[in-house]
């Protein structure tokens, strides 16, 4: 599940964050090369929006270098429009070709990298929580399976983790209840975050595997339930 989760939010967060470094990096190549030159809107192009609510894109014209006027609507929109009729603005054109231009301002330049940039770094950071605490899982699982001491546990009860939802499901935890007959002492072991049918197992027995020397170092052994839940998907 956790991998999933990775791949619909990560890859993603990657993606938009790639496509906002180039979409910066072709616009400051542009302002590079291009030319500069004071220009005047004359029109708003209305464009349909959400919710039935039109957006307005400026027309602009400017006077090339060779003396020909040009007139260019600007590629964004936005509501309210950027500029009014009339209004100067400043015109960034290409000089190889004049009808390549658009003019000066956040709109025009910089909200859609800016749009991507945000939601790339909100997909990319939900993606890499769920990669680092997938990585600290799999490490803890292989270290405790390396060094851990196997006991043999029972669980206590099954505890619904409200704080997370994913596919519209809360996942479930384990709590297994331990008696070290060295100590003396009684432990209580929870279990990751299971997505897997976990009733009737209260009162059942389950391996934890724990550190000698420091028994809060453990991992509940839940890969006979997550093995058993892959046959049931498969075979259904």
């Amino acid at each position: 599940m956790y991998k999933l989760i990775i791949g619909l939010f990560g890859v993603p967060g990657l993606i938009m964050l790639f496509a906002s470094l180039s979409l910066t990096y072709a616009t400051l190549s542009f302002r590079v090369n291009a030319t500069r030159t004071p220009g005047v809107v004359v029109d708003l192009e209305p464009r349909s929006g959400s919710k039935g609510r039109s957006t307005y894109a400026h027309v602009f014209e400017f006077t090339d270098a060779g003396g020909t006027v040009r007139r260019v609507t600007s590629s964004s929109s936005s509501r309210p429009p950027a500029h009014e009729v009339g209004a100067p603005v400043v015109v960034y054109y290409d000089p190889a070709n004049p009808n390549r231009a658009h003019t000066a301002g956040f709109m025009a330049n910089w909200f859609l990298p800016c749009l991507m940039g945000l939601f790339g770094i909100v997909f990319g950071g939900i993606g890499a929580a769920f990669l680092v605490s997938e990585i600290r899982r799999l490490r803890r699982r292989a270290l405790m399976r390396r060094i851990g001491r196997r006991v043999r546990g029972e669980v206590s009860r099954t505890v619904m983790n409200k704080n997370l939802k994913i596919g519209g499901k809360h996942p479930w935890r384990l709590h297994v209840r331990w008696h070290d007959p060295i100590t003396g002492k009684n432990h209580t072991f929870v279990s990751e975050d299971l997505f897997v049918d976990v009733n009737g197992l209260a009162g059942e027995a389950i391996d934890v595997l724990i550190d000698s020397d420091d028994p809060t170092r453990y991992w509940v052994d839940v890969s006979a339930l997550e093995k058993s839940a892959r046959l049931n998907r498969k075979a259904g």
